[in-house]
This record gives structure tokens, C-alpha cells and sequence, in this order.
């Protein structure tokens, strides 16, 4: 009964050695490859409109008190009494400010989709309306624009349009 046994061990140790092998195969083949961490981030409109007196394109992220109080000073151009100037702890927060320039009539407008924290990047995603063909709209120059407060970010802000421009 001693024989039989050894013949069989044998085979049963071969076989839980290949099973062995097999599985440890198969969880250092897993990826290792770090995902791409994605996390929304929340933010306050701080000032929207559609005329910022801005006459060119922009996307540009503030860092400091001087450079919000200049946006200002541009918006508050043509306003009589003008936008207060909000006070931002630049310490925590930065702010974005973007604007589409002149527009040739009324109807644009510029919103923040949502912004989305990235491994490698903070992305901000673009949104708003244009008049379609056909749209009865205001005939006045306008410049819409946005200025939105976020908490400060380690990475690159890349700001990315959903509306197509």
C-alpha cells in the first residue's frame, strides 16, 4: 500500500508545483502601470458677464491680488459704479479667467463645465452657448468672460473647450 502512494504523491506534489507556477504567473502578469487618478475639484463663479472689455482671447490662471485687481480694473472700464474687486487668499486658492474676446453680436457665453483633477494635470473644462444661424440675437459688440475661484493646484491647469469654437 506504501507504493501506491509514493506513485501518486509524486504526481500530486508535480501537479500542485505546475498549479503553483501557474498562479503566481498570473498575478505578476498584472498591469503595473499607475492609473490616471481623476477627481473633480469644486469652484466658485466669482464674476461672469457678457462685457469684460477684453478684446482678444484668453485662458490665463491668477496667482495674486495685483493681477485679479488689473482683470478688474479692464471689466470695470466702461462701468459706472464698477465690480468690487473680491479678496482671494492666493495662499489656498488660484483663479482662472477666461474670455472669448469681441463677439460681433449677443448670444455667447462662457461657463465652467467642471474641473477635473488629474495624476499629472488639473483640466478645465470649457463650456458656454453660441448663437446658431438663424438666432435672433442682440447687434452689440459683447466680450463674454468668466472668473472662477479653485483650490491651488500642484500640477498644470490645461484648459480644454467642450463647445466648439
Amino acid at each position: 500500500m506504501t507504493k501506491p502512494f509514493r506513485k501518486y504523491s509524486k504526481v500530486l506534489i508535480i501537479l500542485c508545483a505546475v498549479l503553483l507556477s501557474f498562479l503566481w504567473s498570473c498575478k505578476s502578469s498584472t498591469n503595473n502601470s499607475k492609473p490616471s487618478i481623476t477627481a473633480s475639484i469644486d469652484f466658485t463663479v466669482l464674476e461672469k458677464g457678457s462685457h469684460g472689455n477684453f478684446t482678444n482671447k484668453q485662458e490665463r490662471i491668477i496667482s495674486d491680488q495685483i493681477t485679479l485687481q488689473d482683470i478688474y480694473n479692464t471689466i470695470n472700464g466702461t462701468r459706472k459704479p464698477g465690480l468690487p474687486v473680491p479678496e482671494v487668499d492666493f495662499s489656498k486658492y488660484q483663479v482662472a479667467f477666461i474670455t472669448s474676446g469681441e463677439r460681433s453680436t449677443g448670444g455667447y457665453s462662457i461657463a465652467i463645465d467642471t474641473i477635473v483633477r488629474e495624476e499629472e494635470q488639473t483640466i478645465l473644462y470649457i463650456g458656454g452657448e453660441s448663437p446658431k444661424p438663424g438666432d435672433y440675437v442682440t447687434t452689440v459688440i459683447t466680450a463674454p468672460f468668466i472668473l472662477v475661484k479653485f483650490e491651488k493646484q500642484s500640477v498644470p491647469v490645461v484648459f480644454r473647450y467642450s463647445l466648439h469654437k
